[in-house]
């Protein structure tokens, strides 16, 4: 597993993060309170994240939400990348 404050957050990473999210939401059938729960943010925090609106942190919530990724998935070395990918 990654520690997490190690990944540098560029814009990638944050649109790859919310990307995943929306799909997990999506295919998951959970709503945004119980992701927040999940996730470890206020729901109305994810909610305008996931809406492109969030002015504060991006950086952190997409964090926590790399973080809850590593929890459902084992991640594997990724070579190319040098880290461990989900």
């Amino acid at each position: 597993m990654n520690n997490v404050n190690d990944i540098e957050a560029t814009e990638d990473f944050i649109g790859d993060q919310l990307a995943w999210l929306l799909q997990h939401k999506s295919n998951s059938g959970l709503v945004w309170n119980q992701l927040a729960t999940l996730v470890g943010v206020k729901s109305s925090t994810l909610s305008v994240f996931a809406g492109g609106n969030y002015q504060g942190d991006r950086a952190k919530i997409a964090r926590n939400i790399y973080r809850y990724r590593q929890m459902l998935f084992p991640a594997q070395w990724d070579p190319k990348l040098g880290i461990h990918v989900t």
